[in-house]
C-alpha cells in the first residue's frame, strides 16, 4: 500500500494536533493537580483521557497504513518538543532555593556552609 504526499501531510498534521492536545493537557493536569486538595484524582483522570485521546487518534491513523501511523508519530514528538519550548518555565523562577538565606526563610534546611572546605581537612592552599 503505497501513501501520497498528502496522506502524509495529513497524518503528521493529525498526529501533531493529538500531541499538542495530550501534551497541553499533561501540563494543565500537572498545573491543576500540584494544587488541588485531590490530586490523585486530577492525575488519573488526565491520564486516562489523554490516553483515550491518543488511542482514538493512532486507532484512526491506522486504517491508512504503517506508514501512516508513523508521520502521525513523527508529528506528535514534534508537538512534544515545540511544547516543552514554549511552555518551559523561566530560569529565574526555580521552585528551589539558591542561596542559604532564601532556604531558611522558605522554610528549608540550612545549606552547607562554603567556608567549610578551606577550614579543618588538610587542604594546601
Amino acid at each position: 500500500m503505497t501513501a501520497s504526499w498528502i496522506t502524509l501531510l495529513l497524518s503528521a498534521g493529525l498526529g501533531f494536533f493529538i500531541g499538542a492536545v495530550y501534551f497541553g493537557l499533561l501540563w494543565w493536569n500537572t498545573s491543576k493537580g500540584l494544587h488541588s486538595s485531590r490530586p490523585a484524582l486530577w492525575f488519573v483522570l488526565g491520564f486516562f483521557v489523554r490516553l483515550a485521546i491518543a488511542l482514538a487518534g493512532f486507532f484512526y491513523l491506522m486504517q491508512f497504513g504503517w506508514i501512516a501511523v508513523i508521520s502521525g508519530l513523527v508529528g506528535f514528538t514534534l508537538a512534544r518538543l515545540l511544547l516543552i519550548q514554549k511552555l518551559k518555565p523561566d530560569q529565574g523562577n526555580s521552585p528551589r532555593p539558591t542561596t542559604e538565606a532564601s532556604a531558611l526563610q522558605n522554610g528549608y534546611a540550612s545549606a552547607p556552609e562554603e567556608s567549610d572546605s578551606a577550614e579543618g581537612r588538610g587542604n594546601a592552599p
